[in-house]
């Protein structure tokens, strides 16, 4: 499984749970498996598995349909309920994985409980209710954000709304929403008087590229804030750390909501991890099972490799807080070396006073600025008290990573015993190992996250503490420097003990010249430590990438060869549809071919052939097998042909040819409705198929044209209608 995308976080995973159940909900009828079932109860439960159950459930129904009355007994009265728990715990896995908080832990509840009736009543649209509770609480904590903010502002015009509301501006509007306020924040940045800032937001507003725009947000302005330390006033500096302060309590308080989410999806990874442990030994146990086995063992790989990443994203936040919070330091610091600096002019303009009355009104601006400094430099108080919490906070989120990839791995190695012992030539033993590739992966990324949050965590321990001391003495040296300037200046070229004085003075501007150079060299290698951890990341994130696009591959690779098999069983069931067709006898030895033939026909036949195999294998009599050959492909075939036909009649242009010819065979007899569905029909289509073939030639690229070309040259009717099924 491949990771969940931030959207899921923002409401757009109550659509997809919507679109996803409203497709599998379905398959969940009362199917399961009585004790001690007869032959005939044991024959309808498989049919309806195989017709309505999930994927697990129609795996075992489709291979115990093709076996004998004590296998199909011994599989509904053994296998079948499990499979269809087996079905039921993995589609609420799913739900727990992109629902809220509330939805999720319900799902994980009944997924303990092993409550049938319960789990299916939740899939069936139970969900619904608790996912509106989540969202509603996510769109109230938009409310309470920045006034100024097209989101807040949004969320409290849609808050009074009902659950589809919430859904559609969480899904839809919360996006466009969010640009709106990058784009302001932009906008702030390119005022901001700083020369890097201002010409990195202006480009990036220019490009008017959401990725562009969290790209200068998030790492881009403090490489730009980085080189402008260097021109800032101390005020500039002080409102910068502000901000960057602003900014990391937000981070924060994403990394804490982002490591709620990955504790709660590390413990339904543990829980899923067991599954899998128990599918494994049961797939080693009992080798009818393996397939059955190794499928759920590599579902559950998948779902561990999820919340491997929804840790990685917990882990990412927590080290997007330290870095916001180290930028912070660094810009503290800075704005310390300033108000030593300000000292420092205070301290020698006071000494120069000490000596001679003409240099009081430059004490008094001296001092001026250091009690100016002073004020702004103690600003940065708020910003050592978060970054002791955040600290803790990516502690936590890094032994969460470590614990989640410890999971997916575990996982894996599940999924890989399932897988062998499905065999090499299964189907479910293939895509068992690719999700174990995947879980892998997740967990690789997991522990880089985790090492690199721990990295970054050691690094910033002591620097905080040094950050805190040089601002702290540097605010008292500012202001002990301007309350003695404003002194001197007072007594400005007064007697000896003025002069005497002076010496002082001058001793403590150098002393704040010194301190000032290492407060500077202090930011400066604080800010070498964010760029650091930010190329690592980078470097990181790049060969991740790589790494997620292999473990894809492979997935992929598994399902074309899934979807190969399928069709070459569907080529199979035509040859065995066309024999069936022709067949005039049929002896006790092409019975086991037409009991598969039915199975076949209930996974790939038209509905009406579906239906007729599906009682045929109600039943299971040697006899209704025979006939089943002998008049009922036949009749099948006849039904949906003369459907067909009746369907044209209605549907064709009045007066066209195709409409008189469908109303004459619509009543005929077999021969002719066979001769106008087979033949006739693609020959009346003719010259509408041209019409669209030429259209969407003319409307597609090079390569569209070219097969439309070639399609209309051929002037064969069946090759136009192969195009337009192709494109």
């Amino acid at each position: 499984m491949l990771p969940l995308p931030k959207l899921y976080r923002q409401g757009l995973r109550t659509l997809i749970v919507f679109v996803l159940f409203s497709v599998t909900a379905s398959q969940f009828h009362a199917v399961s498996a009585v004790e001690e079932v007869d032959k005939y109860s044991a024959r309808a439960a498989m049919v309806d598995a195989a017709v309505s159950g999930g994927p697990a459930q129609r795996a075992v129904a489709l291979s115990a349909l093709r076996k004998g009355d004590q296998e199909i007994k011994e599989a509904a009265n053994q296998e079948l309920a499990s499979a269809e728990l087996s079905d039921l715990r993995y589609s609420l896995s799913i739900i727990a994985q992109v629902g809220g908080s509330l939805t999720g832990q319900r799902a994980h509840e009944l997924i303990t409980n092993n409550d049938r009736l319960a789990m299916t009543d939740f899939i069936m649209g139970g969900w619904q209710k608790t996912q509106e509770s989540d969202d509603r609480k996510e769109v109230e904590k938009l409310a309470q954000g920045d006034s100024d903010s097209v989101v807040t502002s949004r969320a409290k015009e849609v808050l009074p709304g009902n659950g589809e509301s919430l859904a559609s501006f969480l899904a839809d509007e919360l996006p466009v929403a969010q640009k709106h306020d990058k784009r302001r924040r932009l906008y702030e940045l390119a005022s901001s008087g700083l020369p890097a800032v201002s010409e990195g937001a202006a480009s990036a507003i220019e490009t008017d590229d959401t990725e562009v725009f969290d790209q200068f947000l998030e790492y881009g302005q403090y490489i730009a804030v980085a080189k402008d330390s260097e021109v800032a006033s101390v005020e500039q500096l002080s409102a910068i750390v502000e901000q960057q302060t602003i900014d990391a309590q937000r981070s924060f308080e994403a990394a804490a909501e982002q490591s709620e989410i990955a504790k709660r999806h590390a413990q339904w990874a543990a829980d899923a991890t067991e599954r899998a442990r128990i599918e494994s030994e049961a797939a080693r146990e009992a080798f009818g099972r393996a397939e059955t086995g190794a499928q759920e063992a590599g579902r559950l790989a998948g779902l561990a490799g999820i919340a491997a990443d929804e840790a990685v994203a917990a882990a990412d936040q927590a080290h997007h807080a330290m870095m916001l919070t180290a930028e912070a330091m660094s810009r503290a610091a800075s704005a310390a070396a300033q108000a030593r600096m300000a000292a420092s002019n205070a301290d020698k303009f006071a000494s120069l006073a000490g000596r001679d009355a003409h240099f009081a009104d430059l004490a008094r601006e001296a001092a001026q600025g250091a009690a100016n400094a002073q004020k702004e430099v103690q600003k940065s108080e708020q910003a050592f008290a978060l970054a002791w919490e955040i600290r803790g906070h990516a502690d936590e989120a890094s032994r969460a990573a470590t614990s989640a990839a410890e999971n997916a791995k575990r996982a894996a190695a599940e999924a890989d015993r399932a897988a062998n012992a499905a065999g090499d030539s299964s189907v479910s033993a293939g895509q068992a190992r690719a999700n174990a590739a995947v879980a892998r992966a997740a967990a690789a990324r997991a522990e880089a996250a985790a090492a690199r949050v721990t990295g970054i965590v050691v690094e910033l321990r002591t620097k905080v503490e040094e950050v805190r001391i040089a601002v702290r003495e540097a605010s008292d040296h500012a202001k002990n420097s301007a309350e003695a300037a404003e002194e001197a200046a007072i007594h400005a070229g007064l007697a000896d003990e003025a002069a005497t004085k002076s010496e002082k003075f001058a001793e403590e501007a150098e002393q704040s010249a010194k301190a000032a150079e290492a407060a500077s060299q202090l930011a400066k290698t604080i800010s070498d430590l964010t760029r650091s951890a930010i190329e690592s990341k980078r470097d990181q994130e790049k060969a991740q990438r790589i790494e997620l696009a292999v473990a894809r591959a492979k997935v992929e690779d598994k399902d074309k060869q899934v979807k190969a098999a399928e069709e070459d069983e569907r080529i199979r069931f035509e040859k065995e549809k066309s024999w069936a067709l022709n067949i005039n006898s049929v002896s006790n030895e092409d019975l086991p071919r037409i009991q598969n033939f039915a199975v076949d026909a209930l996974r790939f036949g038209t509905p009406t052939l579906a239906g007729a195999a599906a009682q045929v294998l109600r039943v299971g009599d040697d006899q209704v097998l025979r006939e089943f050959v002998l008049t009922g492909v036949a009749q099948a075939q006849e039904d949906d042909q003369r459907a067909l036909a009746q369907l044209w009649w209605e549907q064709a242009p009045v007066g066209s040819e195709l409409k008189e010819e469908a109303e004459r065979v619509a009543d005929s007899s077999r021969e002719d409705v066979e001769q106008f569905v087979n033949v006739d029909l693609l020959k009346l289509r003719e010259g509408r198929l041209r019409e669209n073939v030429q259209f969407l030639g003319n409307a597609g690229g090079t390569e569209v044209r070219n097969q439309a070309d070639a399609a209309l040259e051929s002037n064969d009717p069946v090759q136009l209608a192969e195009f337009l099924e192709g494109t």
